[in-house]
């Protein structure tokens, strides 16, 4: 008995362990999706404050790409929760199946039961006893009856808990399905919200083409962001390493490589000259290395190329990796970083809609969203990195 109490103890303390974690596990993404929500409102205000005479510049335009990556932020991460709650409401459901299936049986076993307790009623038992020619044979009757009115007892109890348990995982249904249904909806709304920035954007972009200041700006804030990618490269090069030392440490204990996570990539090394183009139809408008700005008579560094795409173009991973970074960087708006084995990256700027999330391991083909429309039109900005070195993507991509 003590045994069992010290059971029924323990079991309790890990339940309401995991009910308070699940809490506060729901606390932080409200709290994360209120963070994006308030960024969203104050950019927003931001644009009502612009004086008259900068309501078509390039500020405006990075202000509108910005609420365009929280926007897609938000969509992300209610379609992330929505997958959740399908989940969970297939899970309940298969468990509702299952305490219905196992009700019926219940049912079934009492009323046979009900209807031996009506054939052998008081009367009956007693003829059987007192029948039964022998102590011995009594004694063994009498147990035999009453072995089978604590099973008639024991199923009716098993019967209501299974039907207090169909209860209470209905209702958890109900408020799964509620839940689901909710966020659906507050998803609609983003993106309808989303649908409108875009709309604005490439109405102010259509009109900034021509703007010498615009562009003037354009390409400083892309100089800028080519440093601020190689500050991320950087940070989550000292967070390999990290981890590698750890790992080193852990595998002196019996603990697993580091390494381990992308053994199974395919080589990335060896794709060199024959690298698939992250989009299908597409063509280079600044190259590796130095560009000169006939127009603006200026000369900028390049750590990678920058793509043409005919339209909005689907943008996709060169080679399997993990996604390790998604920044939004002005200049070059979303930023998608993957690792690939062999401590390889690559860059993928200037992208929409993107379809996936920091922490997945996608395979080479895999789409990661579309080219977004800048002032030099559609493109993409794709860099390749080994360790903390950048490479000439021309000599990596296989020649068109």
């Amino acid at each position: 008995m003590v045994k069992r109490l010290q059971y029924i103890i323990i079991f309790l303390f890990f339940a309401v362990s995991l009910v308070a974690q699940e809490a506060e596990q729901i606390q932080q993404k409200n709290i994360e999706l209120e963070h994006i929500r308030s960024n969203i409102r104050k950019l927003k205000d931001d644009l009502k404050n612009l004086a008259k005479q900068e309501k078509e510049s390039w500020e405006m335009l990075s202000n509108m790409k910005k609420q365009e990556h929280l926007y897609e932020k938000l969509v992300r991460r209610y379609e992330s929760e929505e997958r959740i709650k399908t989940g969970q409401i297939k899970k309940l459901r298969e468990e509702i199946k299952q305490v219905e299936k196992e009700t019926g049986s219940l049912k079934k076993k009492y009323s046979d039961y009900i209807v031996w307790l009506y054939k052998h009623g008081a009367e009956s038992r007693l003829k059987t006893l007192f029948g039964s020619g022998s102590i011995t044979r009594m004694l063994r009757r009498y147990k035999y009856l009453n072995h089978i009115t604590e099973f008639g007892n024991k199923n009716l109890e098993e019967l209501k808990d299974k039907k207090k348990e169909l209860q209470r995982l209905s209702a958890l249904l109900s408020d799964e399905v509620k839940e689901r249904q909710r966020l659906i909806e507050e998803k609609n709304i983003e993106i309808a919200d989303l649908q409108e920035n875009r709309k604005e954007k490439e109405t102010l972009i259509n009109r900034l083409k021509e703007d010498s200041i615009a562009l003037k700006r354009d390409i400083e804030e892309q100089d800028r962001a080519r440093l601020q990618i190689q500050k991320i490269i950087a940070k989550l090069e000292e967070e390999r390493l990290r981890k590698e030392r750890l790992a080193r440490e852990n595998k002196n204990k019996g603990g697993k490589s580091y390494t381990q996570i992308y053994e199974k990539f395919e080589n990335f090394a060896a794709l060199k000259g024959k690298l698939a183009w992250p989009v299908k139809y597409g063509k280079i408008i600044k190259k590796f290395g130095e560009n000169k700005n006939e127009r603006l008579n200026t000369v900028t560094l390049n750590y990678g190329i920058d793509i043409l795409t005919n339209k909005e173009s689907d943008v996709f991973a060169v080679a399997e990796g993990l996604v390790s970074a998604i920044e939004w960087i002005p200049g070059y708006g979303s930023v998608v970083i993957l690792t690939h084995k062999g401590n390889y990256r690559t860059v993928y700027g200037n992208l929409t809609d993107l379809k996936i999330s920091e922490g997945d391991k996608i395979k080479g083909g895999k789409k990661l969203g579309r080219s977004s429309k800048s002032l030099d039109g559609p493109m993409i900005h794709f860099e390749i990195w080994k360790e903390r070195s950048f490479q000439n993507p021309s000599l990596w991509l296989t020649r068109k």
